[in-house]
């Protein structure tokens, strides 16, 4: 199981499974930095693996460094943030939360830039509730995909309607060609429910795990793992979806 815990600075601790200990992390650092300065960490459980996000709070809004590999959005702002590109969907914020209200696309894409690369473990985290009248509804993101286009990366998705959680791997557009591929299991999804996502991805062994509320529900490893991706994109398809609470991280040692 995943347990995720965060303060200002940002970190995310994953428990193995079975521990059901809750993890504490001193951070030790000076208040005011002006250049380049070290953090201590001091970790005291039988946590697995730590990961850490930096941010900086200007303006009133909490920001992280994209282009190290690390995101946090919230979605708690009036309008959709700037740093956010709608590229297909009526996309809204909704109290909270942003949501995608077309029932009939079946490729909605609201990105951001964010620079992954192999040789890290990340963490991508965002919470999701899917609706709509539909039959087929699904709804997920891509992550260490190339660019807005997200021909080659990877996705999550979870359908309420035919209770399974799938990772795929998109290669030239292609799931099933070309090197792509994908995976699908059985796991209960509710319409109208929240419902926690966590990936962990080793880009060095090329394992991808997907938690949903804090529970393994789907695995993938790619033998041959993409080196760099430059986008992380959310996806409905035949539905109502709403994203709240995306944040990415990356593994400390």
């Amino acid at each position: 199981q995943v347990a995720r815990k965060m303060n200002d600075c940002g970190w995310d601790i994953v428990l193995p499974e079975g521990d059901t200990v809750p993890p504490t992390t001193e951070i030790t650092a000076n208040d005011w930095n002006n250049s380049n300065f070290n953090v201590a960490f001091s970790d005291r459980s039988n946590t697995s693996k730590a990961f850490y996000q930096i941010l900086d709070k200007e303006d009133g809004k909490w920001i992280t460094n994209t282009s190290r590999g690390t995101l946090y959005e919230p979605f708690d702002e009036q309008s959709i943030p700037e740093n956010w590109t709608n590229a297909n969907g009526a996309w809204a914020m909704n109290s909270g939360s942003i949501m995608q209200s077309d029932e009939e696309l079946t490729s909605t894409n609201l990105h951001c830039t964010l620079h992954q690369q192999r040789g890290y473990t990340y963490l991508y985290h965002a919470k999701m509730k899917i609706t709509g009248e539909g039959s087929n509804r699904r709804a997920g993101f891509y992550f260490f995909t190339d660019n807005a286009e997200r021909q080659n990366g990877y996705m999550v998705f979870i359908r309420p309607d035919q209770n399974t959680a799938q990772l795929y791997k998109y290669v030239n557009g292609s799931y099933s060609e070309n090197g792509g591929t994908y995976t699908s299991l059985s796991y209960t999804i509710n319409a109208g429910q929240w419902y926690d996502i966590k990936i962990t991805f080793d880009t060095n062994t090329g394992k991808i795990t997907c938690y949903v509320d804090d529970i393994v529900a789907v695995t993938l490893t790619d033998s041959n793992p993409f080196t760099s991706g430059e986008c992380f994109s959310l996806r409905s398809a035949g539905c109502n979806t709403e994203y709240k609470d995306i944040y990415v991280s990356r593994l400390r040692s």
